[in-house]
């Protein structure tokens, strides 16, 4: 017997297996061919194991309705399926054990404990109502149609009740198909469950229904999203104490407007889950209004934690403030560097026993204001990184968000009014984190020459590679900055009157 022949694998097999003989031989087939081709389709796998499924299609049923081997047996026609070419006659073997199966398999959701098994049952649900020919123009005449469509119906009046009694369970339910797949009703209705979950007060329920929000926004019709998305929106926000226009506008001057809906989902997810951790405590309402934060999702969220439970210590603190325009995501805690270097700051920040204040602006009063109440509220800036999207020569705060236009930017002749030298401490160190921002007679120079502070900046184009924040000699502390653009450096410029 060969290391990789089926006749191991069925020994295997039936060691723990409760599948019948010729069950556990197919299983053995697909551990072969997965083994030989992981997750590959090749004719050989095709021919055998389509022979193998519709030998042997009645036992394949019995075992799904015995409860000791429905996961077994799911997990089987799951991975038949990975592994033939289509379209086969595989294709609607396993189609038709879903369909044919659709209402147990939802049933065998609230059965199922092993995380494996849950999983296996929410892909064959979504296999089930899937085209076999994803790409192919909808037949709405046709008898698939028609099975496609009860098999949503079944799924969208199981998922309320599942959902809010299994919320951990539900995260891998199907759902997207509904909304790729359905009729437009259907698709209404999932909508309508989605604000309904969304405004629950148990947080990982409300979870479930925000999570639904981009695909709601996207596929409903406008009348649902006027009627039902639109006002439990502003509900929602306005439960986290913040005014629900300055939120939205916020958000959708933030993104392009395809991007509106996830900005919404993510944004609404992140209040939730810090409201849920200081239940009671107005955390996003404070947030916002000592710091200007609305763009949660994009803030690494331990920081937001600890800056709001610390907001009133004193002490030396290091000032960081974000444009409300971040279009590209450069800034955004999403980005894996700028997670990673950002929580190693902090953590070297606190470790020399600064704070770190995270804040936003998104007009040139926005950051007047800012340095007025941040230098009263934790004494004169000394450390500050300004981050902004710019072009050497100004700095975008934020773009249609201002009743003024031009407010949303900094010029370099912005720079003595917008720049308050009176708010800075002695020495202050200064990042002008802006693409080009060092370049002769740009922002960086020009904050330099208002205020008299070191200011670093990179000279072009760039992205942040990583940042330090050290103890330069006794006393003294200050940045080490990195940046890129591909796989070169990129030179910074240090403006300085030593």
């Amino acid at each position: 017997m060969s290391a990789n022949s089926p006749d191991q694998y069925a020994s295997t097999t039936s060691e723990t297996s409760q599948l019948s003989p010729d069950l556990q031989q197919v299983a053995a087939e697909l551990a072969h061919y997965n083994t030989l081709y992981p997750r590959q389709r090749t004719p050989d796998a095709t021919a055998v194991v389509s022979s193998a499924v519709e030998t042997h299609q009645t036992q394949l049923y019995e075992a799904l309705h015995n409860p000791s081997t429905a996961a077994e047996v799911i997990a089987l026609v799951n991975d038949s399926y990975h592994l033939t070419f289509r379209p086969t006659k595989l294709d609607t073997i396993a189609k038709d054990f879903y369909l044919d199966n659709f209402q147990t398999i939802l049933s065998y959701l609230e059965d199922f404990d092993d995380p494996t098994a849950i999983a296996h049952a929410c892909e064959a649900l979504r296999r089930g109502i899937e085209p076999i020919e994803r790409y192919k123009e909808i037949d709405h005449a046709s008898t698939e149609r028609a099975q496609q469509l009860s098999a949503i119906d079944s799924l969208i009046n199981f998922a309320p009740a599942f959902m809010r009694q299994y919320p951990e369970r539900s995260q891998m339910l199907p759902l997207a198909a509904v909304y790729n797949y359905g009729a437009l009703e259907q698709k209404n209705s999932l909508t309508r469950m989605g604000v309904e979950l969304m405004l629950e007060s148990q947080a990982d329920i409300a979870h479930l229904g925000i999570s639904l929000l981009p695909m709601a926004v996207s596929y409903s019709s406008a009348e649902d999203r006027r009627a039902y998305i639109e006002p439990a929106v502003e509900t929602l926000i306005a439960r986290h104490g913040i005014t629900p226009e300055v939120a939205t506008k916020a958000w959708l001057t933030e993104r392009a407007e395809h991007n509106y809906a996830e900005t919404l989902a993510n944004n609404l997810a992140v209040m939730q889950q810090l409201e849920a951790l200081r239940p009671g405590m107005k955390i996003c309402e404070t947030l916002y209004r000592d710091f200007g934060i609305l763009n949660f999702a994009d803030r690494p969220f331990d920081v937001l934690v600890r800056q709001f439970d610390q907001r009133d210590e004193s002490g030396p603190y290091i000032l960081m403030t974000f444009p409300g325009f971040d279009g590209t995501r450069s800034y955004s805690a999403s980005h894996e560097t700028v997670e990673r270097e950002y929580l190693k700051v902090v953590a070297q920040a606190e470790s020399k026993g600064f704070h770190v204040r995270m804040t936003e602006t998104r007009t040139k009063d926005d950051l007047k204001h800012l340095q007025k109440t941040m230098s009263e509220r934790y004494g004169a800036i000394t450390h500050w990184n300004i981050h902004s999207h710019g072009d050497g020569k100004t700095l975008v705060l934020s773009e249609g968000y201002a009743k003024n236009p031009l407010d949303g930017y900094v010029r370099t002749a912005d720079i003595p009014e917008v720049i308050q030298r009176s708010r800075l401490g002695l020495s202050p160190r200064i990042n002008v984190m802006s693409c080009s921002g060092g370049m002769e007679e740009g922002v960086a120079q020009a904050v330099h020459t208002h205020t008299g502070a070191i200011v670093l900046s990179p000279t072009r184009t760039a992205e942040m590679n990583t940042m330090d924040f050290l103890e330069t000699e006794p006393g003294v502390f200050d940045w080490s900055i990195t940046y890129q653009l591909g796989m070169d450096d990129v030179r910074i410029a240090r403006f300085a009157n030593d």
